[in-house]
């Protein structure tokens, strides 16, 4: 295969091919290295994934001393590559690297501190704290950050110190990498970091805190909770619920109660989901019930349940397990697989799933039978509403349905059936009475068509459209009565 083919099958949609094409360009040798240079400028992410897999494959010998030049040669993508390629040779060129760090040009010891970071040796944290002091910003932060993948705690003193440093990138810096090797003595220099004018610092001291189980940092953490920092205050609440301090619980629940905000309130329920206390499951259940108005809470109320194993809020998951909302059922029943025995869980949820399909068949035999309603086909109708029925006997407006559709085809007595059972099912609902009452009027049945008007007129009273129209039929009927 010619030269030309075999670049072009570097971004082959097959991945055989690539591979080959791989393979056959790294036998080249340096004959090829120019051109695969060349192509690291590209912007198609596959090509890049193929020619770094093709200087991987080549002798070290060839290869490694060409990248370790090429290294803060160019712009940051190729640079990017060039270091994604020397991970692949971090033996080979590891002394190269380190020499690079005494290089006369800030880019290339920046890259050599970022491409020695990679590699994560922690012989080499000697040499990267040195760069700490060097002259360029840019190569310092590079340094700050590879002591972080280093995770040597040799470094914390420089990093702390450069906490307060007037760059704020280079303090961004030492302070996410201080979260990363998580050693105490940084401790102090982070928790000072909460008073920094900086959100963004602020931020990032927020969260080590948390995910270092800080207890000293309760107290500024609670003091800037009460500050006016809305937009820090969910994650200063997810951090103090990692803490494991004795107050937490307490001082979180009795500021949840005063809180409107509802991004707030979600990390509220999130944290007390973290602390486990089961003191607060009752107020959690109650804002997963079907009356609270605001969906996101109810939804992470759900949430919270099944994190903190409540057994106690099982009826009210089973409960939302029967709902319109798909969000709200996957939530109550992932809920359910955290709290229930797996038997039992199991068997819940086939029961659901059972429950779900009888329901729409339910829902599209009442449909179907309405839409044939609709257009006038009855039988086809009144077989599919029957359906329904057979499917749920206990659904009042599907026996409404077929009383009117009785009613329409002069099948009074059918009708009359159909609307008791309505009225019995739901015998507060004022419709259903009038529509049986007509039913009676229309068979001349006058007595009971009576007592029907008579409970409209007394349920809706007598200033009410259906109580007036009651009222009238009444007159109508005790008329027809005297006749």
């Amino acid at each position: 295969m010619s030269l030309p083919m075999l670049f072009r099958s570097l971004d082959d949609d097959s991945e055989a091919i690539r591979d080959a094409a791989q393979k056959a360009l790294a036998n080249y040798g340096d004959e090829v290295t120019e051109d695969l240079f060349a192509l690291f400028k590209s912007e198609k992410r596959r090509l890049l994934e193929s020619v770094c897999n093709t200087f991987k494959r080549m002798d070290a010998e060839i290869i490694v001393p060409k990248l370790c030049r090429a290294l803060g040669k160019y712009d940051e993508q190729v640079s990017f590559w060039v270091r994604r390629t020397l991970c692949g040779f971090k033996n080979e060129s590891h002394k190269k690297i380190l020499d690079l760090l005494n290089d006369q040009s800030d880019e290339i010891r920046r890259q050599a501190a970022i491409c020695l970071g990679q590699f994560a040796y922690e012989e080499d944290s000697n040499a990267i704290i040195e760069l700490m002091k060097d002259e360029s910003w840019p190569v310092r932060i590079a340094a700050a950050e590879a002591l972080g993948q280093l995770g040597d705690t040799n470094a914390v003193p420089i990093l702390a110190e450069s906490l307060e440093d007037e760059d704020e990138d280079l303090a961004m810096t030492a302070m996410i990498s201080l979260g990363k090797i998580g050693d105490e003595r940084a401790i102090p220099g982070i928790i000072s970091t909460l008073q920094h004018e900086s959100w963004s610092l602020k931020f990032q001291a927020i969260r080590i805190l948390g995910e270092m189980r800080v207890s000293r940092a309760f107290i500024d953490l609670i003091k800037l909770l009460d500050e006016d920092t809305l937009d820090l205050k969910p994650h200063i609440i997810r951090s103090l619920a990692k803490i494991p301090h004795p107050k937490c619980y307490e001082e979180l629940r009795k500021r949840f109660t005063k809180e409107h905000d509802l991004e707030t309130r979600l990390a509220y329920l999130e944290a007390f989901a973290e602390i486990g206390n089961n003191a607060v499951v009752p107020e959690i259940i109650r804002l997963s019930r079907p009356n609270n108005p605001v969906w996101e809470e109810r939804r992470a109320a759900i949430h919270a349940l099944g994190n903190m194993h409540a057994i106690e809020a099982k009826p009210v998951l089973i409960d939302a397990l029967k709902e319109n909302d798909s969000t709200i059922n996957r939530e109550a029943l992932a809920a359910l697989e955290l709290i229930l025995p797996k038997e039992e869980f199991e068997q819940t949820e086939k029961s659901v799933k059972d429950a779900k399909k009888r329901q729409d068949a339910f829902t599209n035999a009442f449909n179907t039978g309405m839409k044939k309603m609709r257009s006038g086909a009855m039988s086809e109708a009144e077989k599919y509403l029957k359906e329904a029925i057979k499917i749920n006997s206990k659904a009042p407006f599907v026996y409404s349905a077929l009383g009117n559709l009785y009613y329409k085809t002069g099948k009074l007595i059918d009708s009359t059936k159909a609307y008791l059972m309505a009225v019995r099912l739901s015998p507060n609902d004022i419709t259903l009475a009038l529509n049986l009452g007509m039913v009676y009027y229309r068979r001349r049945a006058y007595k009971e068509s009576l007592q029907m008007f008579d409970k409209v007129k007394e349920t809706a009273g007598n200033k009410s459209q259906q109580g007036i129209y009651a009222i009238n039929m009444i007159k109508k009927i005790e008329s027809e009565i005297k006749r």
